[in-house]
């Protein structure tokens, strides 16, 4: 037993140390917030394109007023494509290896 124990003296320095949860959380935390500013900074010169185009197109589509007087066809599809559209972009965000 003495022998043992010894042993156990001599290699407790080279024992993995303990699981710490809070720290783990909060590396995770640290990663995903930075993953998420940097998805963000990915998207604002889309998202600042998209809204320059728009603006510049308002003349040719015509006021809010105009258009949400169109008829309901015209409005479902725009909505369906539209969505479409938005389904395979996060599609494609959440692939492995996208960001």
């Amino acid at each position: 037993m003495v022998d043992e124990a010894r042993l156990q003296a001599l290699w407790a320095p080279d024992e993995p140390p303990a699981r710490d949860p809070a720290f783990e959380l909060a590396v995770m935390q640290r990663l995903l917030r930075r993953r998420l500013w940097l998805d963000f900074a990915a998207l604002t010169p889309i998202v600042l394109g998209a809204g320059i185009v728009l603006w510049t197109l308002t003349p040719l589509l015509g006021s809010f007023d105009q258009f949400a007087a169109a008829d309901s066809e015209t409005l479902v599809g725009l909505a369906v494509s539209l969505g479409i559209a938005l389904v395979v972009f996060f599609v494609d965000m959440m692939r492995p290896g996208s960001g």
